[in-house]
Order: structure tokens, then C-alpha cells, then sequence
């Protein structure tokens, strides 16, 4: 009497049966499941955080150039903070007297970059 054929999943039908044993065994693993997933997953978050950081600031930067509209350029993760934060230091270092016109002491990078890029400036 012959065997009755065993239905196998399609993944497995160009495995011989050796081959067949040792990825059902590997299949079975939940540690390889879970490093899988886990990989997964950092893979996905590392592509959001690059798009959220690198490629958004930089395609607007680019969108708003061609339009004519300037500004400084964007560094990675700090955008223009440390540039910002050294020009405020530096005005707020040294005595100021108090007059009408406060935008230098208050927003120096403001006052620095309206001078350099015209009123139509964007600042990432």
C-alpha cells in the first residue's frame, strides 16, 4: 500500500527533506523570530528618525531656495542652535544700553541674518 502524500507548505516544496528539517527547526526558534522583528523595528525607526532630521530639513531648505528665499544653511541634529546660542553669548557678554531698538539684543541672530539674507529669510 502506498504512503499518502502529506501536503508540505509551499515555501518548503524545492527543499529536499534534510534541508526541510533545518528550516522547520530554524522556523520554529522564537529567538530568531524575535531578533528578526526586533531588527525590524530598529531598521523603521532609524529610517523615520534620518527622514525627520536629514531629509525634510534639507527638501525644504531646497524648495524654499528655489523660490528665491535664502538662509543659513542647516547642520545635522543642531540646525542652527549653536550658532544661534554663540551670537546671544556674545551680545549678552558685553554692557548695552537700553533703547527703542532692542532687536540686536534681543534675537542677534535675527538682526544678523536680515542684514545678511533680506526680510525674506528661512531659518531652520
Amino acid at each position: 500500500m502506498p504512503k499518502p502524500s502529506i501536503s508540505r507548505p509551499w515555501f518548503l516544496c524545492f527543499c529536499s527533506v534534510s534541508e526541510e528539517h533545518m528550516l522547520l527547526a530554524t522556523m520554529a526558534n522564537p529567538l530568531i523570530y524575535f531578533s528578526g522583528c526586533l531588527f525590524l523595528s530598529i531598521l523603521i525607526i532609524l529610517i523615520k528618525f534620518f527622514n525627520k532630521v536629514w531629509w525634510t530639513p534639507i527638501r525644504i531648505q531646497s524648495l524654499m531656495k528655489s523660490q528665491g528665499i535664502r538662509g543659513p544653511s542647516y547642520r545635522f541634529l543642531h540646525g542652527n542652535t549653536k550658532e544661534i546660542s554663540t551670537m546671544i553669548r556674545k551680545i549678552r557678554s558685553s554692557p548695552q544700553e537700553l533703547l527703542h531698538h532692542t532687536l540686536p539684543m534681543v534675537h542677534p541672530h535675527f538682526y544678523s541674518w536680515i542684514k545678511l539674507y533680506g526680510n525674506n529669510l528661512l531659518i531652520l
